[in-house]
């Protein structure tokens, strides 16, 4: 990562957490008037991008991929993890999000992106917040590839994971397994496996797969639901280096992020996705004060809805439906 472009972010770190807390304010007062419409995004360092244009607002209320840009998209699935990656011509997609949860909006952001093919189906761990709605899409887009661990088959064996597999037989679908070391190219991303890591593949959670994502300048970091032991398990490996943007383990339970995994990734923004009002307290204080005294930007699936990194390769803009 370029140092120079490095400093110029962290300096940005208090501009941004005073826009955010004006943006608070400022959707308070649309959700108390009832003025919150549909077609506006909101850009999560400068306030309200403005309404769309009746044709735009027909079309999504998301910003669509573009050439050179690269689009990540958090969707807000409740009490889940599903992250979209889309280049001009390609779509990963790291996890699904929950049947149980927040089926409707995962769907309904897919096709609203225009998603009728799947490059790449990275399934973190199978647990139904993570891969309930993977039946039904391998079912009903064309999904070229699913990845996942081989830890998967030792640690669940649940109706939901059974489903997907049934579907990934029914439609033949290209199965690969995680591996650390295993990178692919899709247009100008690069994708790299780190993880998990087999000596401490003891349960579901610490069979999560651990993934990075390179977009020029610009680095993202996933690592599903995996316990410190886990990410301390990659730290060892040598393999981390800094990072823009982590989506933060477990839903930031404190189960996960570790202080030396934080450490050698260096995020400047962190990502929580997570259910409103959850009966698990995610995220966890603890947590939430390890980022501040870190001075990491947090924004969070459940106070801003669907989230969007938009990434030209050097800098990073995010937006939120609400």
């Amino acid at each position: 990562m370029n140092k120079i472009g490095r400093r110029r972010k962290r300096r940005t770190g208090l501009l941004a957490k005073a826009a955010v807390f004006s943006l608070l304010i400022f959707l308070a007062y649309h959700f108390v008037t009832n003025d919150l419409a549909s077609g506006i995004l909101y850009d999560l360092t400068g306030g309200e991008l403005g309404s769309q244009s009746s044709t735009e607002q027909s079309n999504t209320r998301l910003v669509p991929p573009s050439e050179g840009v690269v689009i990540v998209t958090f969707i807000d699935v409740g009490q889940g993890d599903s992250v979209l990656i889309q280049t001009a011509q390609s779509n990963i997609l790291i996890d699904t999000g929950s049947r149980i949860h927040n089926e409707a909006c995962f769907f309904s952001t897919i096709n609203e992106m225009g998603v009728t093919e799947i490059d790449l189906l990275i399934l973190s761990h199978p647990h139904e917040d993570h891969i309930g709605n993977a039946a039904r899409l391998i079912q009903e887009a064309t999904v070229h590839e699913v990845k996942y661990s081989t830890g998967s088959y030792d640690f669940i064996d649940t109706r939901t994971w059974e489903r997907t597999l049934e579907a990934i037989d029914e439609m033949s679908t290209l199965v690969t397994y995680a591996q650390p070391g295993q990178h692919r190219i899709f247009d100008d991303v690069l994708i790299e496996i780190l993880g998990p890591i087999p000596e401490v593949m003891n349960s579901a959670n610490n069979s999560s797969i651990f993934t990075r994502i390179t977009h020029g300048n610009n680095v993202f970091q996933f690592s599903g639901d995996a316990y410190e032991e886990a990410e301390l398990a990659v730290v060892r490996s040598g393999s981390l280096h800094e990072v823009d943007v982590v989506m933060l383990g477990h839903h930031g339970s404190s189960t996960s992020s570790a202080i030396d995994y934080l450490l050698a990734l260096d995020p400047t923004y962190a990502i929580i996705s997570v259910g409103y009002n959850n009966q698990y307290g995610h995220p966890h204080t603890s947590v939430l004060s390890l980022l501040d005294d870190m001075d990491v930007m947090v924004y969070r699936t459940d106070l801003l809805g669907t989230i969007q990194a938009i990434s030209d390769g050097q800098y990073i803009r995010f937006v939120a439906e609400r």
